[in-house]
């Protein structure tokens, strides 16, 4: 009887305890931050620098789970921290899920990682090398990437595709990369400059060589190879070829060539000459223009709603177009002065 009495007592108190236990054990799976490679199905690693990329393969778990668990604990921070800049991992356990915030710089001393703690960690100097080698951190090399070109005339800025190209980087272990990540132009890149502005095309790197040609309408070479140097008297469409290399030197950790070429429109700024400023019912005000462009076209309004506006007909004469705007009776107006705006 005292046989049964126990053995009851110790099933209850199993039954009991099993909830408890249940409790304890998904308690500890998901608050144990254990990083056994076994143990991970994969790890996500997403950043505002580049596509979410998941990785699965064993070797590829061991690499981050031995860099995670080898790091050393930092009291602070090594620098402020930009949270932009953080490559976050979602390390999934099967049971559980861990976030990691990796915050890589060009450097293998200045890497670090921060856990779902908070607590943040320096990661080792070889360690720090290897990652910034992988795929993964590419991204990091855009300042290594292919300088970029660009026509500037006045404060507006035009980017320019190379035609093709050829480049390399160095990675933080020393191997030279090819870089193939920027779009190469079909050729019918285009841009626009200003005669009445400060014109340039300038390299985010300055090349090492460079080979500038300037062509016009009809095949002709200009003598001109910079474009802040054109002064023309009349809206010109010309071709622009450049050719530009850049060597191991200054920088020391890239190298390449790309080839452009591009229409480059020299635009004469309208010019719209009124023959009076003044003048009343009946009256006729002739407007004379040049070096109106196709996408461009003359506007008139007036404050006053009762003023009637009618189109402008321009005729063309050696490059001047001719219109006349007639000045009509409307005797919803009150005398007075009222302007046109064009």
């Amino acid at each position: 009887m005292n046989h049964r009495h126990r053995s009851r007592t110790a099933l209850i108190v199993f039954l009991l305890c099993l909830p408890l236990a249940l409790i304890a054990y998904f308690t500890y799976s998901f608050l144990n931050e254990k990083l056994d490679p076994d143990d991970i199905v994969k790890i996500d690693i997403s950043s505002e620098g580049s596509e979410k990329v998941t990785v699965s393969e064993r070797e590829d778990i061991v690499f981050y789970t031995d860099l995670f668990e080898s790091s050393v604990k930092l009291d602070k921070p090594l620098r402020e921290i930009d949270e932009s800049t953080a490559v976050r991992f979602d390390i999934d356990r099967g049971d559980s899920v861990l976030h990691y915030y990796i915050y890589p710089e060009l450097s293998e001393t200045g890497c670090m990682f921060k856990d779902q703690k908070g607590n943040y960690y320096q990661i080792q100097k070889e360690d720090a090398r290897a990652m910034l080698s992988r795929a993964e951190f590419a991204y990091l090399y855009v300042a290594s990437a292919l300088p970029e070109l660009k026509v500037i005339s006045g404060s507006t800025e035009t980017e320019i595709q190379p035609l093709s190209y050829s480049w390399e980087y160095k990675q933080q272990n020393g191997e030279y990369v090819e870089y193939n990540e920027k779009p190469v132009s079909d050729g019918s890149e285009k841009s626009r400059i200003y005669s009445n502005r400060t014109n340039s095309m300038v390299f985010s790197r300055k090349p090492d060589d460079l080979v500038v040609t300037i062509t016009d309408p009809n095949g002709n070479v200009l003598p001109q190879t910079d474009i802040g140097d054109l002064v023309l008297g009349n809206d010109t469409l010309l071709t622009v070829t450049v050719n530009a290399t850049w060597l191991k030197t200054g920088m020391g950790n890239c190298d390449g060539s790309a080839t452009y070429e591009f229409e480059l429109l020299y635009d004469i700024p309208a010019m719209l000459a009124v023959s009076t400023n003044e003048t009343t019912p009946g009256g006729c005000v002739i407007l004379n223009l040049r070096f109106l462009n196709d996408d461009e076209q003359v506007i008139l309004r007036c404050e006053s709603k009762d003023i009637e506006l009618g189109e402008l007909y321009f005729s063309e004469n050696e490059g001047v177009m001719t219109a006349a705007l007639g000045i009509g009776y409307n005797d919803k107006l009150v005398p007075g002065k009222y302007t046109v705006y064009y």
